[in-house]
């Protein structure tokens, strides 16, 4: 695997943990990174267009697997299968 210390930025560090995504978590077929700020949610990362896309969706909607993270502090949700999950 290779290392996130031997980049440079953030930026390049958040890109390399989504395209690592094959080799951190078996059977992940979309990564991105969701960050909040006061002045709203923004994907800077991702590993295609339809993650950020599924994103954009949660937050208009209100509802989604990512938002309980984004917005609780030591809060975990895993899914095993977005297309069967409820949120």
């Amino acid at each position: 695997m290779r290392k996130l210390a031997s980049r440079q930025g953030v930026g390049e560090t958040l890109q390399l943990m989504v395209d690592l995504r094959f080799e951190l978590i078996a059977g992940c077929e979309l990564a991105d990174v969701m960050l909040v700020k006061r002045s709203g949610m923004n994907t800077p990362v991702a590993t295609e267009p339809l993650a950020v896309a599924l994103d954009h969706a949660q937050v208009e909607t209100g509802e989604g697997p990512c938002l309980p993270v984004a917005l609780e502090a030591d809060r975990v949700v895993r899914v095993d299968d977005l297309a069967t999950d409820v949120r």
